[in-house]
């Protein structure tokens, strides 16, 4: 299972988010199922990111959503970013 997250924080708010990311990747990519947690900034836009994520399946996520520390991150996360995150859950990859 494959997710892209839009994330935009607020002007001048930036490297919270970075800095944020940097504690809780350790902690979300030893959970269970978790095969990819990468936080990438957009060029240009120094406000942007996307996170792109990839779990085994649909209850390994859902267990990574319910665990403690993504319901204190996601307190934290509400004083530096912009909106909540657009989350784009992508289907099975298409072939030739």
């Amino acid at each position: 299972m494959h997710l892209v997250v839009l994330i935009s924080t607020r002007p001048g708010l930036a490297h919270r988010q970075v800095e944020a990311f940097a504690r809780l990747a350790p902690v979300v990519r030893a959970e269970a199922g978790c095969h990819r947690y990468d936080l990438h900034p957009v060029d240009g836009e120094v406000d942007r990111f996307v996170l792109l994520e990839e779990w085994e399946s649909p209850d390994h996520l859902a267990a990574h959503a319910a665990s403690p520390h993504m319901r204190e991150a996601a307190g934290e996360n509400d004083e530096f970013r912009a909106d909540p995150p657009e989350l784009l859950r992508l289907g099975p990859a298409v072939t030739d």
